[in-house]
């Protein structure tokens, strides 16, 4: 079995794969501060849950954009498992050819996500996802990592405007969403929920015009993927394991599994 870990600046994303079938995942909170040790401890009791012995882990990768905790996986990994993770970068993104002016910058979550998308679909590609930030990258039929954009991410922004305005409070985002907002709650939800799905679209419709086809097909994933999608005109497909697909790509693609 393959233990696939995405570490974001807000969650991480610990999944396990029998061959190329997903056997269950999880989502944690991301936290900068553990050892090792206390990670380790929490994935052997969720694999436990699940009723997956320890035993039958034999590969591990790890994409992450936490530097502090590349280096507390990669621990987890040969401490525990008995396995040198596969780490996702430039090098070992398969079947990209990275356009960034200095490839190592490109976040290792974006990369996955654009394997996988290739593996997926056909042709030119859009990819959004909602974390932390949310980033927009494109990638041509041929495999072009071209780049793309990045935004403050849901969460991120609406935290900022409660701190800043002394008025407003949190408000639940995955209620009803109304065009216009009769109250404070209804008007944030809207704003918040229309503005980020009004964002991608225009988002989307740049890079379809500047860079890839009129037809490029939108791939969602993230947290908030459902969500905006449900109120975005150019999101055709959401993905919420896209970054766990890429993973296990990417690590049979550089350990010959």
């Amino acid at each position: 079995m393959l233990l696939a870990c995405d570490i974001g600046n807000s969650n991480l994303v610990v999944g396990v794969f029998d061959g190329a079938d997903p056997a269950a995942s999880w989502r944690l909170p991301t936290e900068p501060r553990w050892t090792a040790d206390q990670y380790a401890a929490t994935v052997l009791a969720l694999l436990d849950s699940e009723g997956i012995p320890a035993d039958d882990v034999t590969g591990a990768v790890v994409s992450s954009v936490v530097p502090p905790l590349s280096g507390v996986w990669h621990d987890v990994c040969l401490r525990y498992f008995g396995i040198a993770p596969v780490v996702v970068s430039a090098e070992t993104a398969a079947g990209l050819s990275i356009g960034y002016a200095k490839p190592e910058q490109v976040g290792a979550d974006r990369l996955a996500n654009a394997v996988a998308a290739r593996e997926l679909y056909d042709g030119d590609l859009v990819i959004v996802d909602f974390g932390t930030a949310v980033t927009v990258c494109a990638v041509t039929a041929d495999g072009q990592y071209l780049g793309g954009m990045i935004c403050p991410g849901i969460g991120t922004a609406a935290d900022a405007l409660y701190e800043r305005a002394a008025m407003l409070h949190p408000v639940r985002l995955d209620g009803p969403v109304s065009t216009i907002g009769r109250d404070t709650a209804e008007s944030l939800r809207s704003g918040i929920v229309l503005g980020y799905a009004a964002m991608v679209d225009g988002l989307v419709g740049r890079i379809r015009r500047d860079a890839l086809s009129p037809e490029a097909t939108v791939i969602a994933s993230g947290g908030w993927a459902e969500l905006v999608a449900d109120h975005s005109d150019t999101i055709q497909y959401v993905e919420p394991d896209l970054t766990l697909i890429g993973l296990r790509i990417i690590y049979e693609a550089n350990s010959g599994d």
